[in-house]
Parts: structure tokens; C-alpha cells; sequence
């Protein structure tokens, strides 16, 4: 379960967004949608732990997360929380297999069958001994959806999960987010302005 309450976050004195109190059960999926500039990214940042608010709280799994430490965050984030960047940040210098299994090691994950089954569900398991630079930007992006889900995450944040994906691989990700969602009781949270993925959530947030 993740909820929030009073959430706020300034990047300067002039500029503070608001967010909306969000109490979102496990096994449900959210869609946040928003233009440019509406805060969807910081909004899912502070959900991760990624930055602090000074105001407002933040509750996962019953823990007050806006209170951890750094290394109490960090620790927190990597046993609970799967996320998908707009960006991939993927290890260049690993292979597409290895930009997985790291992620396992350290969780002290030991399921190499899960990282096989997720690069077949994704379509890249012919690419599992290739190196990130050698894919595409789609194929980038559903390597690191897999990098979020390989450790079954009870809260799942994703950010622009669908912006560099066709209709037909829009389609394939979004089943496999909320299917792993549904299978591990995970909270799921997408950001996005990709009007594509409406149709499949029946609770939706619109940031101004």
C-alpha cells in the first residue's frame, strides 16, 4: 500500500508544486497523467525516495519513508520499490542478461529463470548476450521495465514507461506491468502523457 498526504515539493521560492492525497491498496494500478512541466516525474521521484519534501508524508508498506536516511532509503528502495526511468540508465558495460542478474545480486535475488522469462515476455531474450548500446531506445526501455520487475517489487513506479514504444509494443508492456502488479499484489503508479494508456485503468489522477 503507498499513500500521501500533503505533498508538496519547492525547487526555488517562486516554483512549488502540490500534489494530490493519494491511498492507492495493493494489487491497484493508478495512472497519473500530465503535460510538461505538471510535476508527474517529481511526483513519482518523492514516491521513490529519490528526493525529500520538506512538507507533507509518504507512507509505503506502513513506513513513513520521508523520514528514512539516505541509507535507510536506499536499502528500502532496492528490497520494495521497481523503477522504470524515462531514461534507462542501463549498464552499458554488462550484457542485456548481466543488466539483470546485477540487479538480483544485489537484492540477493537468485532467480536466473525470471530474468530468461522476462527477456521472452519482452522480446529480447534473442539479445540477452548483447550489450544496451546495440538495442534500440524501445528495446532500451523494455530492458529496464524488465530491471524493474526482476525482483517482484511490491510498489512499482514508472515513468514514461510507453514514450519511445509502437502501439504493438505499448500494448505488450503495459500487460506485463499490470500483470506483474496483479500476480505479486504491487502497487502500481505510471506517469505519463501518453494518452494510449487510458483505456486500460480505471483510476486516473490529472496533475495541472
Amino acid at each position: 500500500m503507498l499513500s500521501t498526504k500533503n505533498l508538496s515539493y519547492s525547487y526555488d521560492r517562486q516554483n512549488t508544486l502540490e500534489f494530490p492525497d493519494l491511498e492507492v491498496e495493493a494489487d491497484s494500478s493508478v495512472l497519473i497523467l500530465g503535460n510538461s512541466g505538471s510535476g508527474k516525474t517529481t511526483f513519482l521521484h518523492l514516491m521513490a525516495g529519490l528526493i525529500k519534501t520538506k512538507h507533507g508524508e509518504i507512507k509505503i508498506n506502513d513506513n513513513l519513508i520521508h523520514r528514512f536516511s539516505e541509507s535507510e532509503m536506499d536499502r528500502f528502495r532496492g528490497q520494495n520499490i521497481g523503477l522504470v526511468f524515462q531514461k534507462s540508465r542501463l549498464i552499458h558495460a554488462l550484457s542485456v542478461w548481466d543488466n539483470l542478474r546485477i540487479s538480483q545480486y544485489f537484492n540477493k535475488v537468485k532467480e536466473p529463470e525470471v530474468i530468461d522469462r522476462f527477456l521472452h515476455d519482452l522480446g529480447l531474450y534473442n539479445k540477452r548476450k548483447r550489450k544496451p548500446t546495440s538495442l534500440s531506445q524501445g528495446e532500451q526501455q523494455r530492458l529496464s521495465i524488465a530491471r524493474a520487475l526482476v525482483n517482484h517489487p511490491t510498489i512499482i513506479l514508472a515513468d514514461e514507461p510507453t514514450a519511445s514504444l509502437d502501439d504493438t509494443n505499448t500494448q505488450k508492456v503495459i500487460e506485463i506491468l499490470i500483470d506483474q502488479a496483479s500476480k505479486y499484489k504491487a502497487t502500481l503508479l505510471i506517469a505519463t502523457h501518453d494518452q494510449r494508456l487510458k483505456e486500460h485503468f480505471e483510476q486516473k489522477i490529472e496533475l495541472a
